[in-house]
């Protein structure tokens, strides 16, 4: 009972719990109240990462559709201020929050009572092992099992329509999802599968046709996803560290997508020309630290996109990048260069990155990063342009290049 957060103390309600509810009545809205409550999903104790946990608010509908993503994540960190202003979050290392426990054992009570909305079933770092079917009932709208040691699910249609979010995310020994099971889900809006085991993923995923963001993050037993197709309001897909080969099928549907982080996917060898230049809506991408180092130059070899394709998106303000060190034969071309003016944040490194360079401090809004390069200044002078910090590392010609 103290781990479901039941108030089974004679008096805790009255003394503890209710005191501390009226922080949550007076937040100036229900659509922050409703952001509050979704922190208590995850464990106690938990670091909840500012920028995935913004994206989860934006994937239920709870921060305004219109705005370009700066905004958005503007506005999600303005709720963030607000919930630490009310005692309601802490603040935790860099870019994360925590929730006191009291505080979240509240956040559990309110979420759990009839006369909530959002009703949600909070079963999050508690070692379970396996998912009961009568417990995920038709009311919950959102269900935490995250951070456990579930080895299965139920193979089995549940009767919940009403679920919106289902975080599954953490349980290590997770190594697939029956087809009867996501089925039951077919009003989700948010799929979390974030650090499980899984190899493969059901067909049926693309017919979860509410669903706007879908976290594969470290699954890096997962070598092929399902065709997409289907998804056509999905606006948040991370597949970062995975280990896919290939995109989906379908990736050229997704015209909703505006987040899209393919980073540390190591087999990832190629991107089909096409599949990018119809994410007109694409703001955010990631696609640094694979193995395939990006040509930049505009001809790329057959069928393959080219940069430009990506730089050309209308929409995209941040990009980060590792691009090939043999730059011999670059062209820089027109539409590259203004696609690069117009973003509003890149990192863009050029030649062997080791990993030390990402603890970099400084100005990192638009940073270029150059190491075991021969330089000259003619390559290389739109890149110091369009940058606000360059890092030279083991570099030839540095002198020349500043003398041109």
């Amino acid at each position: 009972m103290l781990r479901r957060s039941e108030p089974l103390i004679r008096g805790i309600e009255d003394k503890v719990y209710n005191p501390l509810k009226w922080s949550y009545d007076l937040l100036p809205s229900e659509r922050i109240k409703s952001c509050f409550l979704f922190c208590c999903l995850f464990p106690e104790d938990y670091s909840i990462d500012v920028h995935r946990l913004v994206r989860y608010w934006l994937a239920e509908g709870l921060l305004e559709q219109h705005h370009n993503y700066e905004e958005i994540m503007n506005r999600g960190m303005a709720i963030i201020e607000c919930l630490k202003d009310s005692c309601l979050l802490e603040e935790d290392v860099k870019s994360t929050v925590k929730m006191h426990d009291v505080v979240r054992d509240v956040a559990v009570w309110i979420s759990s009572s009839s006369n909530v909305e959002l009703k949600s079933l909070v079963r999050s770092g508690i070692g379970l092992r396996r998912i009961r079917q009568d417990e995920i009932l038709t009311l919950h709208r959102r269900v935490s099992f995250m951070c456990n040691e579930i080895y299965e699910l139920p193979n089995a249609v549940i009767q919940c329509p009403s679920v919106s979010t289902l975080l599954l995310q953490g349980n290590r020994n997770l190594v697939g999802i029956p087809d009867e099971f996501l089925q039951s889900f077919l009003s989700l809006k948010i799929l979390d599968l974030s650090g499980c085991r899984l190899v493969s993923l059901p067909l049926c995923l693309d017919q979860l046709v509410e669903l706007r963001a879908l976290l594969l993050d470290e699954c890096n037993h997962l070598q092929e996803l399902p065709p997409l197709g289907g998804l056509a309001k999905l606006q948040v897909l991370d597949c970062s560290g995975t280990n896919i080969t290939s995109l989906p099928e379908g990736m050229e549907i997704l015209t909703s997508l505006r987040f899209l982080n393919i980073s540390y996917v190591k087999r990832l060898v190629t991107i089909p020309a096409g599949a990018m230049s119809r994410l007109c809506n694409l703001e955010y991408l990631n696609m640094r630290r694979n193995e395939n180092e990006w040509d930049l130059r505009p001809k790329a070899r057959e069928g393959l996109a080219p940069l430009e394709e990506i730089v050309f998106l209308e929409r995209l303000a941040i990009w980060y990048v590792d691009l090939d060190s043999n730059l011999s034969n670059l062209e820089t071309t027109d539409t590259l260069l203004n696609g690069i003016k117009k973003l509003k944040k890149f990192k863009i490194s050029i030649g062997f990155y080791p990993r030390s360079i990402d603890m970099l401090g400084g100005h990192t809004q638009r940073r270029v990063i150059l190491n075991g390069l021969r330089l000259s200044g003619e390559w290389i002078a739109w890149l110091f342009i369009n940058s606000t910090s360059v890092h030279i590392y083991g570099c030839e010609g540095v002198n020349y290049m500043f003398a041109n």
